[in-house]
């Protein structure tokens, strides 16, 4: 076909219509040529840590036709894993687990070879005269039996095979490790693993009997069992003939009986022992052993004795060590203390059960603002013991009444008793009688303020404090200070004497004082009342927004006026007018009504 050139021009004067029929003949003519418009698209390829993509045979990276063959090569570094490909979003594509892969490119394709790390699993022997390890086949890629395997867990006996000497058995463990692998298999975990095969050495245990009276299972060829203890009923099993029971198990050439047996690099040699069930005469064993062998031992380790009812301490005498004592006997397996035994033509075990013969003696006060006790605990030996080990100290104003045992209101006279077990007592304190209540006679006054509260009888009055008497005081109160904040001690002991107009002093009970938390307001009142003529009194519960208070006498005249400071107080102390009588003393909106005398 000849080919022809079409000029096309595209302006804004050409018609739509003529610019479509000039087009469609230019493709047209492209289309007959053999040169037809092509579809590409972008093709990248890429490789993980662990491996490459090979060259040789694999599509470089480039544009390509829609439709070209993609065809890509993994290779994986030593100890390395190619586990598949995958596409730009992280998309494993089919079949990708093959280290070719092949794809047409119907859009823009990124493909990514990843690869899996692997660690080396190898085992070597402990002894190879005793046994020896051998890799199963095939390999997975190195030589002298090591094996190439990522993370994960498996069982030895799929990679690793053993040939254990004659009368040997195989363990396993770890490289730097002394514990056994139990369960026979290894983990990997991001790490290399050498396993090695340690060999045992097996025994021979054999148990016979008098067939005529009974048999043992299994009877055929003597068990191998490594060095250890074991429980004889684990591993064999009696059975007696009519007319026979079971006795007991001893080992060959001993008559003393056992339920367990230890191979100790020897062979180990049972014996079952039969008896006939009417004979009235037949033995039966009886061991005894201590529950720990520092603490106390017991003789003999065991005797074969008739069917009856025995006093354990006449057939197993004990002898606690120095600094034990025997605390009881029991049956083996229970706890329940017993003095005898009963044989039921069958196998009794006993136990001597030793402690400490030093027990805990505690002591406490029933209120330590009355007096405390001293020390607060010993450690004593089993049997009586002196009240008097422990002492007490009295706080001013208490006396000591009596020692009891916690939970018990019976007084200790003299002694108290310690029986194998630890021993609580209480220190019982209380007020001396003689001592007046202090809230009985004295108020407490805004924290700071410490007030006789009946004065008519009163001469004279003595303030201590901890049972020191307060130098410089000696009127009706006693105040902590003057000053704003002044307050007295919470954690001081007050008391007062008191020397009345006739009669004897009386005392107070020191008290601890609790005061009220700071901002609380009392409420309004004043004291003392009655007052004497000429004499302080104490107005207190003041409101802030008072600024002065005003006493009036009887027939509402101002018999005085006091003006507050500017510094809110919640008590002032004023003085009362000198002639005797009723009068009412205003505080804000309320008012007192009190005596001068």
């Amino acid at each position: 076909m000849k080919k022809e050139l079409f000029l096309v021009r595209v302006c804004n004067r050409v018609c739509e219509k003529q610019f479509s029929i000039r087009f469609l003949a230019f493709a047209a003519l492209l289309f007959c040529s053999g040169t037809a418009l092509a579809q590409t698209y972008h093709f990248t390829r890429e490789a993980k840590t662990g491996g490459r993509v090979i060259d040789e045979g694999s599509t470089q990276n480039g544009d390509y036709p829609a439709g070209t063959s993609i065809t890509v090569i993994a290779e994986a570094d030593p100890e390395y894993e190619f586990i598949g490909w995958m596409d730009a979003d992280n998309k494993a594509l089919f079949e990708t687990t093959k280290k070719t892969f092949s794809t047409p490119l119907t859009k823009n394709l990124t493909l990514t070879a990843h690869f899996l790390p692997l660690y080396t699993v190898t085992a070597t022997s402990s002894d190879e005269k005793i046994g020896k390890v051998s890799p199963l086949q095939p390999l997975i890629a190195l030589e002298n039996g090591t094996y190439l395997l990522e993370n994960g867990t498996y069982l030895i006996e799929d990679y690793f095979t053993t040939a254990p000497a004659p009368g040997y058995i195989v363990k396993w463990k770890r490289e730097g490790s002394d514990d056994p692998i139990t369960d026979y298999y290894f983990t990997i975990d991001k790490a290399s693993v050498v396993l090695v095969a340690y060999f045992v050495q097996l025994f021979p245990v054999t148990a016979t009997s008098d067939a005529a009276m009974g048999t043992v299972l299994p009877s055929s060829l003597p068990k191998e069992l490594e060095n250890g203890t074991y429980p004889i009923e684990d591993h064999f099993t009696t059975t007696a003939k009519d007319g026979y029971i079971f006795v007991k198990w001893t080992d060959k050439d001993s008559d003393a009986p056992i339920t367990e047996f230890t191979i100790d690099e020897a062979p180990v040699d049972l014996v079952a022992h039969f008896v006939r069930e009417d004979d009235p005469n037949a033995l039966f064993p009886v061991t005894a052993t201590s529950n720990d062998e520092t603490m106390g031992t017991v003789s003999p380790p065991f005797r074969d004795l008739e069917s009856e009812t025995y006093l354990i301490e006449t057939y197993f005498p004990a002898t606690p060590e120095e600094g034990y004592i025997l605390y009881k006997w029991t049956y083996k397996g229970s706890d329940e203390a017993i003095t005898k035994f009963t044989i039921d033509k069958k196998q009794v075990d006993l136990v001597a059960h030793f402690i400490l013969d030093r027990f805990t003696v505690t002591a406490t006060s029933n209120d330590e603002t009355m007096g405390t006790v001293s020390p607060p605990s010993q450690e004593l030996e089993n049997g009586p013991h002196p009240i008097g080990t422990f002492t007490f100290e009295l706080k001013p104003g208490y006396i000591f009444d009596k020692w009891t045992y916690k939970d018990s209101d019976d007084a200790i006279i003299t002694n108290f008793e310690i029986n194998k077990a630890q021993v609580d007592l209480v220190a019982h304190f209380i007020p001396d009688p003689s001592c007046i209540p202090f809230d009985q006679i004295v108020a407490v006054r805004y924290n700071n303020v410490l007030m006789i509260k009946n004065t008519e009888t009163v001469e004279s009055v003595k303030w201590f404090k901890n049972d020191e008497e307060i130098k410089g005081t000696g009127d009706f109160y006693y105040s902590a200070g003057d000053k704003h904040g002044d307050e007295l001690n919470e954690d001081a002991a007050y008391r007062v004497e008191i020397t009345p107009t006739d009669g004897d002093v009386l005392c107070s009970c020191p008290k601890q004082l609790p005061l009220r938390p700071t901002g609380f307001s009392s409420p309004l009142q004043a004291y003392p009342n009655p007052v004497k003529k000429g004499s302080l009194i104490t107005i207190e519960g003041i409101p802030k927004e008072v600024k002065s208070i005003i006493i009036y006498d009887i027939a509402g005249r101002v018999a005085a006026r006091h003006d507050l400071t500017a510094i809110h107080k919640d008590s002032e102390a004023i003085p009362m007018p000198a002639t005797e009588g009723i009068y009412l003393i205003k505080v804000g909106g309320k008012t007192l009504k009190v005596v001068v005398e």
